[in-house]
């Protein structure tokens, strides 16, 4: 007989040709079970294995990637990666379950199926989503120092007396910019649209400003180039006062700054690259450029 499902004490009892009857046999008691196990919880990628900018994104360089979730104590769970079976495990006395695989970099579509000891299998649970990336990012390029925050006579020569320095970039959108002063991390910013930016406050001096990228597994990808920056908040000295040369000097003396020429030429001393500017009666006439620690314009003066 087929019987249906339920739990069944079985015995067998001999009878001869004479009709006479033996004692049954001891019991063998079955259990008949066709209702297959319910649909499993998603799996769950644990902590330990999801590296980089966040535990419960399920973005992870782990080479071993370690998962769990809760079972029927005594079922057995087969664990599918992209539909195909990569190995089994039991639950705990508390029902939970856990195992452990290698998979190397790619997606892949995680799920459960329960199979129970009288061999019903349930329904495969839903897809855990993970992507193991092994792979670093690109180098950056050298930050940049603002336009905004690079003062003085030029705004791209990384010479600035600004208090507040601010640098931008390019990057992958997601990824965590970790920014160094000379070596060591001073902060971090997650690119966006492709780019990133950060500011920081540097006391006079010089530095070497690079950047480095980590995405979202973990993975850190090498420093930038360096970008050379000069924080300088000293002012110059006081210059000593212009000397009108004796050549435009005319007259009875040539030290007396008394003269009839039509141009004046005017010179002085000052660091070479600052910038002189030159103030008839206190109104700026001109500017020029020091260079091997001197400088000189030529005036006309009515």
């Amino acid at each position: 007989p087929s019987l249906s499902a339920g739990s069944y004490a079985i015995t067998v009892q001999a009878t001869d040709t004479a009709g006479n009857a033996g004692p049954a046999s001891t019991t063998l008691n079955i259990v008949v079970d066709q209702t297959a196990p319910t649909t499993l919880a998603r799996p769950d990628l644990l902590t330990a294995s999801d590296t980089g900018s966040s535990s419960t994104d399920n973005i992870t360089n782990a080479s071993t990637q370690s998962f769990s979730s809760l079972a029927t104590v005594g079922d057995t769970v087969s664990i599918l990666v992209n539909g195909v079976t990569v190995g089994t495990a039991t639950p705990d006395a508390g029902g939970t379950w856990s195992f452990s695989t290698s998979l190397s970099s790619g997606s892949y579509a995680i799920t459960a199926v329960a199979t129970d000891t009288a061999g019903n299998t349930g329904p495969a649970s839903a897809a855990l989503n993970i992507v193991v990336d092994q792979t670093a990012p690109t180098t950056l390029a050298a930050p940049d120092l603002l336009a905004a925050s690079d003062t003085g006579s030029s705004n791209t020569d990384n010479i600035t007396n600004a208090s507040t320095q601010s640098f931008s970039g390019s990057a992958t959108t997601g990824d965590t910019v970790n920014v160094l002063v000379g070596g060591v991390t001073v902060g971090s910013v997650t690119a966006a649209g492709g780019s990133w930016s950060f500011a920081t406050s540097l006391a006079a001096g010089s530095y070497a400003i690079t950047v480095q990228a980590t995405d979202a597994a973990g993975n850190a990808g090498p420093a930038s180039s360096t970008l050379g920056l000069t924080v300088d908040q000293t002012a110059p000295t006081t210059l000593e006062a212009p000397d009108l040369l004796a050549a435009s000097d005319l007259g009875v003396s040539s030290t007396d700054n008394i003269t009839s020429s039509a141009t004046q030429q005017l010179s002085g001393s000052a660091g070479t690259g600052d910038t002189v500017s030159i103030l008839v009666g206190g109104t700026t006439l001109q500017t020029v450029t020091a260079a091997g620690g001197s400088w000189s314009y030529t005036a006309t003066l009515s």
